[in-house]
């Protein structure tokens, strides 16, 4: 008989190897689990910082000493693709899509030419557009767009609202001596043209586009009393590699102060992320020592076989070649059994939840989690199988059993 097909029945006949497969298939399951979410969370920051151009918007102080606070002067500077005063940027509304479900706030971003998003719907602003708007495909009229989780199926489909009106109330403030409150209430109607994914560009669903007249009639409505404060500038940069540069350039002709509208705390992130490898390392410690009592114990309670194996003329390589193929095999079969687990719990995930769930976190499958599962699987059993079964062989424990008889 040879050592492959010994190989095949001690698997199957050793029972210590169906603890051993169930327990490194629950350990896939969990470093997949691992490696998977660490892998989306990375991607999410990147996709964050990449598609959303609020990190490549620089919120710009005015200059005082110049006529016109600096406004030609950043329209010059190289990367800037557009410049418009900061009281012309974003006007937050109620909107008449106010009911039981739905608070009607929605946020009216300025949509000039270099800020608009790809209309995947209808078609875009132009410059004498008056009165219309382009809202989210999956649209939530309501402050609950900033959640990080939002009910999918309370979602008003932008296909149905397609060149429909809505109504948008808004209001000047006072000051009453203790704070500002309303003073006059202002409404407009706008008709939805066009619509976009806020998702590709990481906006909350609840943010809706207009024309620069539009944003600058109803700025100029909020703040008619309100003639004594000098507004900033908002500047877009075209690219994000140019943002550091461009606010050098502000700093060296007397811009202090310039900030990106949108910056991620990156305390927390890496915080996570260090949460993250902590898991993972832990996992692998677990799977370290779980090999190492499985396999020590597997080969001193095989000692007698061994030495009948010996005794029937079978090399000490074969022996290694036989345990190692076997430690191999049980490796591969909890690798599959540990992927075919965490698909069916991830597509569970979509079945059930991706039709009620909207979130901009997309979990998505890597290749390269289950490249390093796999890896770091066979490098712990193939090297623990591989140094204890050396040394149990360099230690002499087989037994001579035809000079015993």
């Amino acid at each position: 008989m040879t050592w492959q097909s010994l190989c095949w029945k001690h698997i199957i006949r050793n029972k210590k190897n169906w603890y051993y497969l169930f327990f490194f298939s629950f350990f896939t399951l969990l470093i997949l689990i691992a490696f998977t979410f660490y892998q989306n969370f990375v991607y999410y920051i990147e996709n964050t910082i990449t598609k959303n151009i609020g990190f490549r918007t620089l919120s710009i102080s005015p200059d005082l000493d110049q006529e016109d606070y600096g406004l030609r002067t950043i329209q010059e500077l190289d990367y800037i693709v557009d410049v418009h005063s900061a009281l012309y940027d974003t006007v937050s509304v109620v909107s008449s899509f106010k009911n039981d479900q739905f608070d009607g706030s929605i946020d009216l971003v300025y949509g000039n030419a270099p800020v608009l998003p790809q209309v995947v719907l209808g078609r875009t602003l132009s410059s004498n557009s008056f009165g219309e708007a382009i809202c989210p495909v999956n649209f939530y009229p309501s402050s609950l767009a900033y959640g990080f989780v939002l009910n999918k199926e309370k979602m008003l489909q932008g296909s149905d609202l397609l060149n429909t009106n809505f109504q948008v109330e808004y209001y000047s403030y006072k000051f009453d001596g203790e704070k500002m409150v309303p003073n006059e209430n202002f409404s407009k109607e706008f008709k939805i043209v066009g619509l976009y994914d806020s998702d590709t560009v990481m906006n909350p669903a609840n943010v809706c586009y207009v024309s620069e007249n539009d944003i600058i009639d109803m700025a100029n409505d909020s703040n008619s009393n309100d003639d004594s404060v000098v507004y900033g500038f908002i500047a877009l940069v075209d690219d994000l590699s140019h943002v550091d540069e461009v606010i050098e350039q502000l700093e060296q002709l007397g811009f202090y102060g310039t900030n990106i509208r949108n910056e991620i705390d990156f305390s927390s992130v890496n915080l996570i992320l260090l949460v993250c490898r902590l898991v993972v390392a832990l996992l692998l410690t677990f799977l370290f020592f779980l090999t190492v009592f499985f396999v020590r114990k597997k080969i001193v309670s095989d000692a007698r076989y061994l030495s009948l194996l010996r005794a029937s003329g079978f090399s000490k390589i074969n022996l290694i070649k036989m345990y190692l193929q076997e430690i191999i095999l049980i490796s591969v079969l909890a690798f599959l059994i540990g992927c075919v687990l965490f698909c069916l719990l991830y597509f569970c995930f979509i079945v059930f939840l991706g039709p009620k769930v909207y979130t901009t976190f997309h979990l998505q499958l890597f290749f390269l989690p289950y490249a390093l599962t796999f890896g770091v699987l066979f490098i712990v059993n193939i090297g623990v199988t591989l140094f204890l079964l050396l040394r149990q062989l360099k230690n002499e424990i087989v037994m001579d059993l035809r000079g015993g008889l």
